[in-house]
């Protein structure tokens, strides 16, 4: 089940000098990955979440923009090579990639050329500092596809939708009970989330004509369209957390009724699925 929250915005914009209608971006997704995705559940302790992008069908993905900061005892995971596409064996990471599908081969180990392209990453977005910046509680990235599409030539990969951002935050450090569920993390807008909703990682600029995690095609329009978006996780009422202190309690009080465990007879526990899931916009 995929569930997002969106935005979208279309534009026809006529040239002074040759009439033809100039293609965009038409709309921005954001979905926590989940069991029921393309190479979906995440690893437990991970929650994964991808930015995704729709293009028009006479225009393709030009660059691309993210910063965020983690919150809450959360950690960003990187590959070997922050933020660049990190193989195909290492998937569960922060990367940044050309417009694919969102467990595409290509996505991951691109081939380099135009029809499957890589990945540069030169410079910070929000700030706009020299370089990028890829620190445990931090991401800030300008990037953009590498080799360029042209208009002639027809590997480029026109209105050619996907994901083009991948946050990966570990959740194994957040001191919040339940936090360890990646079934209890939800998106919302920062700012709109409901009462008692805790952070653990928020897209959003510092600049009010910007968004935290954004995109362009080949012509940019005048505000860069993009979202702003953040993980969060329910913090436990005090009635919920005088449950768990006695389920805690009555689990010690049986265990040490029990007496040791007898080695090479351990006892079975009951396992779930660790799936993550966003909210419906």
């Amino acid at each position: 089940m995929r569930n997002w929250i969106e935005a979208s915005c279309v534009a026809l914009v006529l040239s002074a000098i040759v009439s033809f209608t100039r293609g965009e971006i038409t709309g921005f997704s954001v979905d926590i990955l989940d069991v029921s995705d393309p190479g979906g559940p995440a690893p437990a302790g991970l929650v994964v979440v991808d930015f995704s992008i729709e293009v028009s069908a006479d225009d393709w993905f030009v660059a691309g923009f993210v910063t965020g900061v983690t919150a809450n005892g959360a950690v960003l995971r990187y590959g070997a090579t922050p933020f660049l596409p990190p193989g195909i064996a290492n998937p569960y990471v922060t990367f940044g990639s050309a417009a694919y599908g969102r467990n595409d081969a290509a996505r991951f180990a691109p081939s380099g050329t135009v029809a499957e392209q890589s990945i540069f990453a030169p410079t910070g977005y929000d700030p706009a500092t020299p370089f990028p910046q890829f620190e445990s509680g931090l991401v800030n990235v300008a990037f953009g596809p590498t080799p360029p599409g042209d208009r002639n030539n027809p590997d480029t990969p026109f209105g050619r939708d996907g994901s083009i951002v991948r946050i990966a935050v570990d959740i194994s450090s957040v001191p919040i009970p339940g936090a360890d569920n990646v079934v209890n993390y939800h998106i919302f807008e920062p700012g709109h989330e409901p009462a008692g909703f805790l952070p653990v990682f928020i897209s959003r600029a510092s600049r009010t004509s910007h968004f935290g995690s954004a995109a362009q095609g080949l012509f940019p329009p005048a505000i860069l369209p993009g979202l702003n978006w953040g993980v969060y996780v329910p913090e436990p009422s005090a009635g919920l957390l005088v449950l768990l202190a006695v389920a805690a309690f009555r689990q010690h009080v049986q265990a040490e009724r029990k007496g040791p465990s007898v080695p090479g007879n351990k006892p079975k526990t009951a396992s779930s699925d660790r799936t993550a899931r966003g909210v419906d916009s």
